[in-house]
């Protein structure tokens, strides 16, 4: 029987997962997830709480920035609150996995039950970016995403008002974030909820998507999708 090993808690972690009201067990318990994960917590990130920088808070989780224990990359470790609605993030490691798959969100490094690592992306909400670096290419890129998630039949719930859902990176390739809250087999799509989103962004009337998004809920094609840009005024040269 392999003997538990002894794992240092740093000051920073354990302030960063106060946050839930972890208690020591708890900082404990995850210090040895990242530990076995091969992963070590550091300070950074837009979010300044709780006397710690963050990549970001949630009413069920936590982001730090973290990077293997060998050096090289920077990642983003998601980290559950002890207060947690949610029993585990296992649900979530699995739709980011799937969502991987066809080239959707951030890259999946490992996980466990209560940890999910993927690589950090370095970038600014679509609203945010939007205001100062508009590009028809990037809007184009985020429609193709939402297509290839409805084709798994995977809806993420949270892109009609997507904040920080949706991040754009400095060479304008957008990354949907963030698969806590997912469905599988749903009627909705997601094609039609980031065209509202985009669609607001862009100054036009949503209600002049009607038509473009029956048809793609129908039929959801590439051909579709091309209509519900178009009714946008982005054209986006999709290929089947």
């Amino acid at each position: 029987m392999c003997a538990v090993p002894s794992v240092a808690v740093t000051p920073f972690l354990g302030r960063a997962l106060s946050i839930g009201g972890a208690d020591w067990e708890y900082v404990r318990s995850i210090a040895l997830q990242l530990y076995f994960l091969g992963v070590e917590p550091m300070e950074g990130g837009p979010l300044y709480f709780n006397g710690v920088y963050l990549v970001g808070k949630g009413t069920n989780s936590v982001v730090v920035m973290c990077r293997p224990s060998w050096g090289g990359d920077t990642y983003a470790c998601k980290i559950r609150r002890r207060d947690a609605h949610r029993s585990d993030l296992l649900a979530e490691a699995h739709a980011l996995m799937s969502a991987n798959y066809v080239g959707v969100g951030p890259r999946l490094v490992s996980f466990t039950r209560d940890v999910v690592v993927y690589r950090y992306v370095d970038g600014v909400p679509l609203s945010e970016w939007f205001t100062s670096r508009r590009s028809e290419g990037t809007l184009c890129d985020l429609l193709m995403q939402g297509f290839k998630l409805d084709g798994l039949g995977l809806l993420h719930r949270e892109l009609t008002r997507p904040g920080r859902h949706v991040l754009v990176d400095g060479k304008g390739v957008p990354y949907i974030m963030d698969f806590e809250t997912v469905s599988w087999g749903s009627r909705g799509t997601n094609v039609a909820r980031l065209a509202v989103a985009i669609c607001r962004l862009l100054g036009c009337d949503p209600r002049e998507l009607a038509g473009p998004l029956r048809m793609y809920a129908r039929v959801r094609s590439v051909e579709a999708l091309t209509q519900v840009a178009r009714a946008m005024g982005l054209e986006c040269g999709f290929r089947a």
